[in-house]
């Protein structure tokens, strides 16, 4: 398991790689608040992509995986798929 950190009361673990939402608040004095943060299963409101799975069959499959979004892949880490074979021709 990674290091974890805390901030204001709030654990952090893996913190670099973990979408998470914080919202915070200046007041006039320039003082700033961290009023609310919320990180893993709380941002599905946030992510399009589980409101189209939703709407599935199969809904999110995510059972049996080791963590909820297992599925999901940065940009460059998904394997390129392999070419089809090119379809045959049909010349009557």
């Amino acid at each position: 398991m990674g290091k974890s950190r805390s901030c204001n009361n709030v654990s952090y673990r893996n913190s670099y790689d973990a979408p998470g939402i914080s919202v915070l608040f200046r007041d006039e004095a320039g003082n700033i608040f961290h009023t609310y943060s919320c990180f893993a299963r709380g941002l599905d409101m946030m992510n399009a992509a589980y409101h189209y799975l939703d709407l599935t069959p199969m809904g999110r499959h995510e059972e049996g995986l080791p963590y909820p979004m297992d599925w999901l892949r940065l940009r460059g880490q998904y394997q390129p798929a392999s070419a089809p074979a090119p379809a045959a021709r049909h010349n009557p």
